[in-house]
């Protein structure tokens, strides 16, 4: 499911990440704005979902593959 803002942040201490630091860049108009850039980006490659990847602009439809041989035959 979501997880929430406060359930981002308690995950973030707990790995080690300054509350304070990580707050402020949650809250960061610059962090929103490369995030949805990216997203924007993924769609126009075709992604719809998590996780996604792209190769030099196309989308590795899919998902990944399941080991590093698959990643070589790329």
């Amino acid at each position: 499911g979501r997880l929430s803002d406060d359930k981002l942040a308690e995950i973030a201490a707990k790995v080690g990440v300054n509350r304070d630091e990580w707050q402020q860049c949650f809250e960061s108009e610059d962090t929103l704005a490369a995030v949805q850039a990216d997203e924007a980006e993924a769609r126009s490659f075709g992604i719809r979902g998590t996780p996604g990847f792209s190769i030099n602009g196309q989308a590795l439809g899919g998902g990944a593959p399941a080991n590093m041989d698959g990643w070589r035959t790329i």
